[in-house]
């Protein structure tokens, strides 16, 4: 069975562990995550639906995509931005996760953990907007002192 190499840093000294390679496409990535958009430059923050997908691409070899729909008001808006994201590239060392593509006008780029999606998110004609959090079993928490974009 092919295995990939997961190195995990434990009370200082490294310590090396094999993850099958179907394993790690498990639960532990796939899904819908429930995100806030912080848009830095403004008062204001977003509700956006992340949702991952994993199959295996042969030779032990994961491959994720992703569709990121942005959210114009509440979570139950119909008006939206979706955005798709054939290949999305994963450090299994670092879990950063790249989601970018030449189509799109934004991009996301973060740290995958358990159940939790955080990083920074950037525009093709502004560059960094600002922050993201998003959550695969949770609602996340507005921020304080902020105000969701409506929708028109």
């Amino acid at each position: 069975m092919k295995t990939m190499i997961n190195s995990v840093l434990k009370s200082g000294a490294l310590a090396i562990g094999l993850m099958s390679a179907s394993s790690f496409a498990s639960d532990s990535i796939q899904g819908t995550y429930k995100a806030v958009l912080r848009h830095e430059a403004t008062g204001f923050y977003q509700y956006a639906l992340f949702t991952l997908s994993t199959v295996q691409a042969g030779g032990g070899t994961l491959k994720i995509s992703a569709n990121v729909r942005i959210v114009y008001g509440d979570w139950d808006s119909n008006e939206f931005l979706t955005y798709d994201f054939s290949d999305v590239p994963m450090n299994i060392l670092t879990r950063q996760i790249s989601m970018r593509d030449p189509v799109n006008d934004v991009s996301f780029v973060g740290q995958l953990g358990d159940g939790e999606m955080k990083g920074d998110w950037y525009s093709s004609s502004v560059g960094r907007v600002g922050s993201f959090q998003a959550l695969k079993n949770a609602d996340p928490v507005p921020p304080a002192n902020r105000q969701l974009v409506r929708s028109v």
